[in-house]
């Protein structure tokens, strides 16, 4: 188990990331420790936990010993479970189940949205699970949804914008060319803004100042690579 205390906008948070083997008591004395402490200094608490335990409650297939053992222990806790829905978060070739549980305290619960298992190549059997901490602090921004644009609007739109413009043009100088690009850009815009508009949203931008392109080229490298050997492993792979 490894946990860590930091702090957000209300306050000290503590996370956890536990991990309980098969052959292990469920849940272990180190996660009850910690779920004790938080509860005695009133600090929110996060848990992410491969728990090998199987019950419906997170999403499981079927139920073991092990899951009711653990799902009294988050009752008994007043712990909640936030996996939703039933997208395994364990796959290999023969079998997929979900093993990996999100648990939390009562005073974070309330902050805590857009819980998921993300579709992304973990290059693992475990999946990538994510959700958003609302800090209360919000950042508006905005954005455009690719999906949604209308390319008959945006058409018509450019077109009566370059209305005028019918035919070839004969620029003499570079003021002439420079009003020239002035107006194409106008038109775009004012047709990509009708067909494409920009949609406010409120949200923390997440920013890495150390990540690079190179870095992203390796990363798909490296997924390409794990599902050509996860695809044509065998049992002495």
């Amino acid at each position: 188990m490894a946990a860590v205390r930091t702090t957000w906008t209300r306050g000290d948070i503590i996370f956890a990331s536990v991990y309980i083997a098969h052959d292990r008591e469920c849940p272990p004395k180190e996660l009850d420790s910690l779920v004790r402490y938080c509860k005695a200094k009133n600090l929110p608490l996060i848990i992410g936990t491969d728990c090998n335990a199987h019950h419906p409650a997170w999403g499981s297939t079927n139920i073991n010993p092990r899951g009711n053992q653990l799902l009294e222990y988050v009752l008994a806790s007043k712990l909640h479970v936030l996996n939703k829905g039933s997208s395994p978060t364990f796959v290999v070739a023969n079998r997929s189940e979900v093993l990996d549980i999100t648990l939390a305290s009562n005073s974070i619960l309330q902050y805590i949205v857009n819980w998921k298992v993300e579709d992304e190549e973990s290059i693992s059997d475990h999946k990538y699970i994510t959700f958003m901490l609302m800090a209360g602090h919000t950042t508006s921004f905005f954005k455009r949804n690719v999906r949604k644009i209308e390319w008959d609007l945006f058409l018509t739109t450019f077109r009566d914008s370059m209305t005028p413009h019918k035919g070839s043009v004969r620029l003499q100088n570079v003021n002439q060319t420079q009003a020239a690009v002035d107006e194409l850009h106008d038109a775009l815009n004012s047709a990509i803004n009708e067909a494409y508009p920009l949609q406010e949203v409120n949200g923390r931008l997440r920013f890495v100042p150390w990540w690079k392109e190179e870095l992203s080229d390796l990363k798909r490298e490296i997924r390409k690579l794990y599902q050509l050997w996860r695809n044509n492993r065998t049992s002495d792979s």
